[in-house]
């Protein structure tokens, strides 16, 4: 699925990797993966540099679970009928 173009997000050139930034976020950092163990499913990130928007008056955050909710600023909203197809078995 193209992320950007599915929820309307805007690509952003990276510096020192190959995935685009998000425009509309307030921060951004680029990571490469440097390991990935297999037996637990974990893949292990290197941040190479961090964005951030200074000029931008929106400040809230915005976190993935990683199990279809999301929270902003403390509320939890909850995706998961949207995002559940992408969300592994027993999450």
């Amino acid at each position: 699925m193209d992320k950007f173009k599915e929820f309307g997000l805007t690509p952003l050139p990276a510096t020192g990797v190959e995935a685009p930034l998000i425009g509309e976020c307030l921060a951004c950092l680029e990571c490469k993966v440097i390991d990935y163990v297999e037996p637990h499913g974990i893949v292990v990130l290197q941040a190479e540099r961090i964005w951030c928007d200074n000029d931008r008056k929106e400040r809230r955050t915005f976190h993935a679970n990683g199990d279809g909710t999301f929270v902003v600023d403390g509320e939890t909203i909850d995706y998961r009928s949207l995002m559940g197809k992408w969300v592994p078995e027993g999450v």
